[in-house]
């Protein structure tokens, strides 16, 4: 007889303090793991408020203990982020203190869910969106041990304590609160809760009353708690059993779709549960996500459901008869072209920049299995991108600072001069991954001869599909460590110093380096003040003062440099790299910098209507090529006209001379006699009133027309003009600037 536990359910989080291999302790618990396989980890970087783990503290078991100073773990950002459905079960003690919190939001008292105890009542209080639903001393106990349920949706928002009912209320609109939850904790640390957590289970589902009592069932008999049950709870008397033991053991056997597992099929099992994906994953890579609550009467209705999905039932059938180490023989034996090995799905997840040729022809075939070797032999390369090509084989390595060697099946990075750290991730086998899931893990990683020592930041599995699961594992530099959630605030006066020294402070809280590239300066007493601030934000205020940015080099150290390649304090003292003299007539640069290899980027915009002067027009002609029309008031056909750019020799230009073009029926609006076609005019207008008629009109070379009688109207007016037209390309268009050149 097998008792029933919580992995027989679909969970979102589930947190058990009694599993030792889920708690990981430095100074206290830094990271309790999630046992849904969904990666929702609950972790504490910070050693002061990391709780302690209690052995043998309820029916023999371990516990989490939060002292109430401090102490709480967080769940990654986003987790119930518009929830619309919520089952919420936690098992803990705490004792009888004013508006401290069980589970809150991290910054947050007025949105998501909150469970806390009221302020100077302590009465135990659910807030939900900032509308507090319930309020009263039923909902869990002060004092000791109590299983707390929570089951919510649109419809009604009902509380159980210990499987009785404590409170029913109107329901709930979807948890409107982005960020992170807590445990333990809401809004500040000055709200931390003195509290014994033994395990929490939450799901984004409203579970019916059967599953609520089943999973209090297992708590109550788990924790010891089954005294405190009703009488009338189904599993007062004995703790839930796993009813779908036998179907299981049938299913993780190989037989043909008929004899005598057809006999027992006929028979009408109800499975009211969810069978375990990994069960089924053994012999056929098939995930059975709904629940199979037919009753099935003879064979034929089963085949009609496989039909659904793989194909007549005697071609599966001939199929799952054989017992397969792995899904490729299956996949082959199957011929689905999208239905890839696992090598070959990684191998394609990589980017690459295609410029033509031989990948780009591969990339856009549709490949049957009996070609994968082909394809994963021209694929399994390393690549790195250059301007405009592809280089092969980058010498890549990927290690820990313990020094163990990862094999990553994809490697992503990204600089970011708005950033203060630099951006990897990387994709990893499972048994990579659980080497380097936890939190601030150093990594280094080797592309040619550049170094980059960077930390792990919230690694995550993708959602599990058939044969593809990807262990994901985001990487950044240590300056994340200055900030929050890895960084406490500070609330403090600083001493009078150097800006650079407060700065090297400040990094050093979390053993950060700095490289201090700007002009220090003395900051005196009462100057500098930290309100509830992380050590990243006060730095950013001390750069800020004299136009700083911020950037992690690759060795992780904080780069505090200026903006601009030349402080502005000195820019009295510099030469000019280029000067835009007045005969040429630009279409746009943009006023803030740009900084790249080839060229810098700006704005200067000057296209207002003109009677004489180029105007400047461009046209997308696709992603690397634009027409370029340069209109000359007054028009002259020997004028030496050419256009100009802010690229180098990677920008292509093609003049193809003088043309001319009709314009049909210009919608024109006249005020008091004045109107402005969009082009220069070179031929005599027609036109046609659509409102009043103001008499004959005078057209302008530049476009410009007057009329006879001095009063408003519209018209179309179909005309002729004529411009150089020039076809600029190159791999970075949008960051190319044009400028008229009139020798």
């Amino acid at each position: 007889m097998t008792l029933w536990t919580a992995s027989q359910i679909f969970t979102d989080l589930w947190l058990d303090a009694s599993d030792s291999s889920t708690i990981t302790i430095a100074t206290g618990v830094s990271q309790w793991r999630d046992k849904s396989g969904n990666g929702i980890n609950a972790v504490q970087a910070t050693a002061a408020d990391q709780p302690a783990l209690v052995s043998n503290y309820q029916n023999s078991l371990s516990v989490i203990h939060e002292d109430g100073a401090g102490d709480h773990l967080q769940l990654p950002s986003g987790f119930l982020s518009n929830a619309a459905n919520i089952s919420f079960f936690m098992v803990r003690k705490g004792i009888s203190e004013s508006n401290k919190a069980l589970f809150g939001p991290y910054d947050s008292y007025s949105s998501g869910l909150i469970l806390f105890n009221m302020t100077t009542t302590t009465t135990p209080t659910i807030r939900v969106n900032s509308v507090e639903k319930l309020s009263n001393s039923g909902l869990w106990s002060n004092s000791g041990f109590s299983i707390i349920s929570i089951i919510g949706n649109s419809t009604a928002l009902s509380t159980y304590c210990n499987g009785a009912s404590s409170g029913n209320v109107s329901g709930i609109p979807a948890l409107n609160y982005n960020g992170v939850y807590c445990i333990g904790r809401y809004y500040a640390n000055l709200y931390t809760s003195n509290q014994y957590v033994a395990e929490i289970i939450i799901c984004a589902t409203t579970l019916d009353t059967a599953s609520r009592q089943k999973i209090e069932g297992y708590l109550a008999w788990k924790w010891g708690l089954q005294s405190n049950l009703p009488s009338d709870h189904p599993y007062y008397s004995a703790a839930p059993i796993a009813t779908t033991t036998r179907i299981l053991s049938l299913l993780q056997q190989v037989y043909p779709l008929d004899g005598s597992v057809r006999n027992l099929l006929d028979k009408p099992y109800a499975l009211l549960y969810r069978v375990s994906p990994s069960l089924l994953d053994l012999y056929y890579s098939i995930r059975m996500s709904q629940i199979l609550t037919q009753l099935y009467g003879d064979m034929p209705q089963v085949r009609a459901l496989l039909d659904q999905y793989y194909g007549p039932a005697a071609i599966l059938q001939r199929n799952l008869i054989q017992k397969y180490g792995n899904a490729t023989p299956l996949k082959r034996l199957l011929l689905q072209e999208w239905n890839m090995p696992d090598k070959l799905l990684a191998a394609l997840e990589q980017r690459y920049h295609i410029a033509g040729g031989q990948v780009q022809a591969l990339a856009e075939l549709v490949y049957n299995l009996s070609e994968y070797n082909l394809i994963k032999t021209l694929l399994d390369q390393n690549y790195i991108i250059s301007l405009g090509s592809i280089q092969l084989k980058a010498n890549i390595s990927v290690v820990t600072s313990q020094g163990l060697s990862l094999h990553p099946i994809h490697i992503s990075g990204e600089v970011d001069e708005s950033e203060v750290s630099l951006k990897f991730e990387i994709h990893l086998s499972e048994d990579e991954y659980l080497q380097c899931e936890h939190l601030e893990t150093e990594i280094i990683i080797t592309v040619n001869d550049d170094v980059y020592n960077l930390i792990v930041e919230a690694p995550r599995r993708s959602r599990n599909s058939v044969g593809n699961t990807t262990y994901i594992v985001p990487l950044s530099s240590k300056a994340i460590l200055l900030d929050s959630p890895y960084a406490s605030s500070l609330t403090k006066e600083f001493l009078p110093g150097m800006a650079s020294s407060i700065v090297s402070d400040l990094a050093a809280l979390k053993g950060v380096e700095t490289d201090w590239q700007i002009i220090d300066w003395y900051i005196p007493a009462s100057t500098l003040y930290a309100n509830s601030e992380t050590p990243l934000q006060v730095i950013r205020k001390i750069k800020d003062a004299v136009g700083g940015v911020l950037q992690s080099s690759k060795d992780g150290k904080l780069i505090v440099r200026y903006e601009y390649p030349d402080p502005v304090l000195e820019y009295d003292d510099l030469e000019p790299d280029y000067f835009l003299a007045a005969n040429e007539d630009f279409f746009s640069v943009n006023s803030a910098p740009e900084i790249n290899d080839e060229f810098n980027k700006f704005l200067i915009s000057n296209q207002n209507s003109s009677s004489v002067g180029n105007r400047i027009e461009s046209i997308d002609i696709d992603s690397t090529t634009k027409e370029v029309r340069i209109y000359q008031i007054p028009f002259n056909q020997d004028s030496n006209i050419s256009l100009g750019t802010s690229g180098g020799g990677w920008v292509s230009i093609q003049n193809k001379g003088v043309v001319s073009e009709t314009i049909t029926a210009e919608q024109v609006e006249i005020i008091a006699g004045q109107g402005q076609l969009q082009k220069p005019i070179y031929s005599d207008p027609i036109y046609v009133w659509k409102q009043f008629k103001l008499g004959a009109i005078t057209p302008s070379e530049d476009g410009h027309l007057s009329t006879e009688i001095t009063e408003n109207s519209l018209m179309a007016v179909t005309y002729d003009t004529k411009y150089r037209k020039f076809l600029v390309s190159s791999d970075f268009i949008e960051d190319v600037q044009f400028y008229c050149v009139e020798a």
